[in-house]
């Protein structure tokens, strides 16, 4: 239901609910584009932002490797972190998304998520490797570089 308001949403604000204008195959194709793997989704570069658990779920089923950000709207680590996390990404062998927690607490026990942000690394959707944030310091680039670097070889 999400999907089908968020699709009437873009086609009323372009004006073309109800006509059939080569307008509306820019629209169709733009759609196409912005869905990935079933999910609706929003990408900065190679960093794509996992709005549902069922979203997760089938991107661990989907994907051999990724890095998942889990960060916090409210914290301020997180916030200073996300655009160094969406750099860095453009680098990355693999698969990056990120994902807000605010509203999926139940995700933060199910991976030990304690701290915002953090960093996992899955393969074959198994958590192998974490970068897990400092309290009142957060994450760095160095860091994240670090653990880009041990997960090179697993592709």
């Amino acid at each position: 239901m999400k999907k089908l308001f968020q699709y009437k949403i873009l086609i009323r604000s372009v004006g073309l609910e109800n006509q059939r204008t080569s307008r509306s195959v820019i629209v169709v194709i733009t759609l196409n584009k912005i869905i990935r793997d079933g999910c609706l989704m929003n990408s900065i570069g190679n960093c794509t932002l996992i709005d549902t658990e069922q979203d997760l779920v089938k991107i661990l089923k989907t994907t051999n490797t990724c890095f998942i950000l889990f960060y916090a709207e409210w914290c301020p680590f997180s916030q200073s972190f996300l655009p160094i996390f969406e750099n860095c990404t453009k680098d990355s062998a693999h698969t990056c998304y990120r994902m807000l927690i605010d509203e999926h607490q139940n995700l933060c026990e199910k991976y030990a998520v304690e701290v915002y942000p953090t960093v996992i690394f899955f393969e074959k959707g198994k958590a192998v490797k974490r970068l897990d944030g400092i309290r009142g310091v957060g994450l760095n680039e160095k860091q994240f570089r670090d653990l880009m670097s041990t997960c090179r070889s697993r592709k």
